[in-house]
């Protein structure tokens, strides 16, 4: 309905305007990958997209803020979800590499045209018909808030690959 689409998009707006304090704790990258398979799942059922968790590596646990990343996460595997009008496999790949998580979210619709890739982190640019273009936005803010920088690759047909990272202050055994 119309009041639950507005509802929506005040939610969203301010969710991004409000400055972000990462409330740090002990997480586990693994952990918040696999809820977001779960959280999406109907949404990809639906969709006949295939969620793939790939953490190959042990990678430590560390202070992070997991329900920002949880959310900048959501946003990205939503929206690569909704891209593939056909079906697909979406990927969530992590990996530690001197200090640092790498995220990868690849999905395998078509990608984004170069004349729009710059603007798909601004604030209220969307190409969707029902969308606020908040979501990619506030993933940008919730990461950078954490120290963190996003960014992405498109190939026009070959799909597109978001990459989180993030600092990682591991956390010594206990």
């Amino acid at each position: 309905t119309e009041l639950a689409r507005l509802n929506r998009v005040v939610t969203e707006f301010l969710a991004f305007a409000r400055v972000p304090r990462p409330n740090r704790r002990v997480c586990l990258v693994e952990e918040v990958l696999e809820s977001i398979r779960l959280l999406c799942a109907r949404e990809a059922e639906r969709r006949e997209v295939r969620i793939e968790v790939d953490c190959p590596e042990e990678i430590p646990r560390a202070y992070l803020d997991a329900p920002q990343l949880q959310q900048a996460l959501l946003n990205i595997v939503l929206n690569g979800i909704q891209a593939m009008s056909s079906g697909g496999v979406l990927q969530m790949k992590a990996h530690h590499i001197a200090g640092t998580v790498m995220i990868r979210v690849r999905d395998s619709g078509p990608g984004i045209a170069p004349a729009l890739r710059k603007r798909v982190f601004d604030p209220f640019y969307t190409t969707k018909g029902r969308g606020t273009g908040l979501g990619l936005a506030i993933a940008t803010r919730l990461v950078q808030a954490q120290g963190g920088s996003i960014s992405i690759q498109t190939a026009g047909g070959r799909g597109s690959v978001f990459q989180i990272e993030l600092p990682l202050e591991v956390v010594g055994d206990e």
